[in-house]
């Protein structure tokens, strides 16, 4: 065990002498000497990245353009993450056009390409201002973190003359799915006027989440009602989860019509999530249609499986829409329930639908009751929003005419 010992602490002395060596005789170079180094392929990785950290320690502004050609897209990924780093700590002008220039770069690494927005953005964003409008543009072809990072960089920066690429990219189903979600994003920070049309191409997102705020966003969009209601609900019929169906029904209140009455008889019967069942409730109480009677009356047949609170709504709803075909149902509901609650409040309904229609009305006064905005045709479709950008047969993003910078 001993001489293993001794064995081990002779290869470590040995393995330490030549970074030591070298360690020593890097310091006596000469910046110019040490910049080259940088920028030597055939050197040593690790007397590279030591030059680079020596030469910011120098403050060497004046060999930024040396060693920046180790910004290589064909060199080593590490060495150049180093020399963007001494660049960042010199802070200067000459090296921030360095870190401009390692940007543009189409080939080079995204990675080290994020490095150089991310330093720009801090301490020159003037330079990226004027650049990553012209990037963005690769969107298709770059990894996801630094697309999405760029057209994140957009509202950041408030550069509204190109927020119509965020609406190009939310609704492109060529582009990645982070970076069109990215895009949405950007597009809602912006408020841009074609904000719907992302919010409609993201409704098939992967996500639950996406799906639903699409869903829940679309009924205020300021479409007509002929142009969003079918879309709406097509997601309460095809989608499969609760949340995102619950977000378009809540919609669906400002798109609201006789039209709704059978997929919300659908819902009411047949929805499992509580939200989304809750919802169809509140479009039948406002629309208060006959032809739901026999709807509710079903429900109300099986009050079982109906937490009490639900109940109590179906008999409102009834009462609402004031009906008498609803009273043999009440009655039924009255003697079989064995909640004292939902009793009083049938007789009190059967009660209701006996008297006349004045009298009943100002009696539901004090009941809440959502607002419903009610479809009118005549409502005039808006010309569709034309987005100063497209995509080319490359898949590139090119503008019709480029903003002012």
């Amino acid at each position: 065990m001993r001489t293993l010992s001794l064995l081990t602490l002779v290869l470590v002395l040995a393995l330490s002498l030549p970074a030591s060596a070298s360690a020593a005789k890097l310091k006596k170079m000469s910046d110019p000497d040490l910049a080259e180094l940088v920028a030597d392929r055939s050197a040593d990785e690790g007397d590279r990245v030591e030059a680079a950290e020596l030469l910011a320690e120098h403050r060497a502004v004046g060999q930024v353009e040396t060693m920046a050609l180790a910004c290589d897209p064909t060199d080593i990924v590490n060495v150049c993450e180093h020399v963007l780093a001494a660049l960042e700590d010199l802070e200067d002008d000459a090296a921030m056009a360095q870190v401009e220039a390692a940007l543009l770069m189409s080939d080079l690494d995204d990675g080290l390409r994020h490095k150089a927005l991310k330093i720009l953005r801090e301490l020159a964003p003037y330079r990226a201002d004027a650049r990553v409008p012209q990037i963005i543009g690769e969107y298709r072809s770059l990894g996801g973190g630094f697309a999405s990072d760029l057209v994140g960089y957009l509202p950041e920066r408030k550069l509204n003359d190109w927020q119509d690429i965020t609406i190009l990219i939310a609704t492109d189903a060529g582009a990645k799915r982070r970076v069109r979600v990215a895009a949405l994003e950007a597009a809602e920070a912006f408020d841009h006027p074609a904000l719907y049309s992302a919010w409609m191409g993201l409704l098939e997102d992967e996500d639950k989440n996406i799906r639903a705020r699409c869903a829940k966003n679309l009924g205020r969009s300021g479409l007509p009602s002929g142009q969003i209601r079918p879309t709406l609900v097509n997601v309460v019929r095809t989608d499969d989860a609760g949340k995102v169906r619950s977000a378009a029904l809540k919609s669906l209140r400002f798109h609201a019509d006789a039209s709704l009455l059978p997929l919300l008889h659908d819902e009411v019967l047949n929805e499992m999530h509580p939200m989304a069942w809750g919802h169809a409730m509140e479009l039948l109480e406002p629309l208060a249609d006959p032809s739901s009677v026999s709807t509710l009356c079903q429900l109300l047949g099986r009050q079982e499986n109906l937490l009490e609170d639900g109940v109590i709504r179906i008999v409102h709803t009834l009462v609402r829409i004031g009906d008498p075909a609803a009273v043999p149902c009440l009655e039924a509901l009255a003697r079989a329930t064995a909640s004292g609650a939902v009793r009083l409040e049938a007789r009190a309904a059967i009660d209701l639908l006996a008297v006349p229609e004045p009298q009943r009305v100002e009696a539901l006064t004090g009941w809440n009751i959502i607002e419903v905005h009610v479809h009118d045709p005549a409502q005039p479709k808006p010309k569709p929003f034309q987005l100063g950008v497209t995509l080319d047969a490359n898949g590139m993003a090119v503008w019709a005419s480029l903003p002012a910078q």
